[in-house]
């Protein structure tokens, strides 16, 4: 199946209108007819199609809009606007909030493989962390 179906496909097993699809990623109708007919999603369209197919019984559909946002807007791993950080926001603060949004969504929808990966590096972190704070007061 190609990457114009995806929108489409997603709309309908999710037994939605045009108009509530529509709704759901925040754009027209006429958007929504555009992307099933084969014009590019935005990334922030791909991100909330992500969100809505987040369900187990649409993984399959959830990894090939997630490898689509992926080829057509980074090389790398796909991280949805919707966790990026808020733009008005400088300094270190935006990375912690789009870091805490990466862990949630990584916690609560990966595999549990995954899940405790990310559980033992974050650990594995958290100890190196330690032992590196207790050696600078050590000195």
């Amino acid at each position: 199946m190609n990457q114009i179906s995806l929108p489409k496909e997603l709309r309908t097993r999710l037994k939605m209108s045009q108009e509530a699809f529509a709704r759901a990623v925040q754009k027209s109708v006429g958007s929504v007819r555009g992307y099933e007919s084969g014009r590019r999603p935005p990334p922030q369209v791909l991100a909330r199609m992500l969100v809505m197919a987040e369900h187990p019984s649409l993984k399959d559909l959830f990894i090939r809009i997630e490898k689509l946002a992926s080829e057509l807007y980074d090389a790398g791993p796909f991280i949805p606007p919707v966790f990026l950080p808020p733009q008005h926001m400088s300094g270190p603060e935006p990375d912690r909030v789009a870091l805490h949004l990466q862990l949630d969504r990584i916690l609560d929808s990966a595999p549990s493989e995954i899940r405790a990966a990310l559980c033992e590096t974050l650990r594995a972190y958290s100890m190196a962390a330690s032992v590196s704070r207790a050696r600078r007061t050590d000195l």
